[in-house]
């Protein structure tokens, strides 16, 4: 079959595809809706902390600890109605923690790079961070988070930030499944037209050798 130029080239097509489909789904498609999943949750988490701003009037008063755990403890519901959100901290214009749903954390102050050249300039920041490896303030996590960072503006100007984690192990682990049984489906339907080209191949090969062996006779 080799010998025989044109079928060779079918061949060689014929295992780029083959090949192709898997590798593009597997490196190219999962990619892109862990990255849209992220994205998504990112925009999630602006959302709501954009919601908590204005349900709290945050932006209209002055960031201060002993006002804060009060007025957040009267509006729990906001806070503890979505299951997925792991932690919920507030901080100052200065990067101290003036609220954390884990207590002990309170009066940390945030001097990381980030802080200061992104959120302190009114930007989001979004992070995602993956089971047991660090978070963008060096702690480490058990579960998959999207950490994201909204800041609080007073008239347009920085006067402290939201950060929110949600938890996306479980659409993260959808995602994974979900990817391994394509690539696996795309393997096995290339596998089998694989061995359907070969097969054809073959038999046409054996038709070429017939036909040239009736022209040297003839």
């Amino acid at each position: 079959m080799f010998k025989t130029a044109f079928l060779r080239n079918i061949l060689f097509i014929s295992l780029a595809i083959a090949t192709i489909f898997p590798v593009y789904d597997l490196f190219i498609i999962h990619p892109r809706y862990q990255a849209l999943l992220e994205e998504e949750t990112s925009q999630d988490a602006v959302r709501f902390g954009h919601h908590l701003i204005y349900s709290l009037q945050l932006d209209q008063q002055p960031l201060d600890r002993k006002k804060l755990v009060p007025l957040i403890d009267a509006h729990d519901a906001l806070i503890r109605e979505d299951p997925k959100m792991v932690k919920f901290r507030i901080f100052s214009r200065a990067g101290e923690i003036v609220y954390s749903t884990l207590p002990s954390e309170v009066g940390q102050v945030n001097e990381k790079d980030y802080f200061r050249n992104i959120v302190a300039q009114g930007q989001v920041y979004s992070k995602v961070v993956h089971k047991n490896t660090l978070t963008a303030e060096r702690q480490m996590v058990k579960v998959d988070v999207v950490e994201t960072y909204v800041p609080i503006l007073t008239d347009g100007r920085f006067a402290g930030a939201m950060e929110i984690y949600y938890d996306i192990t479980d659409r993260s682990q959808a995602i994974a499944s979900l990817s391994r049984v394509s690539t696996s489906s795309l393997l096995i339907i290339a596998f089998g037209l694989l061995v359907t080209v070969i097969f054809t191949l073959r038999r046409a090969h054996r038709w070429v050798e017939g036909r040239d062996l009736s022209l040297i006779h003839i």
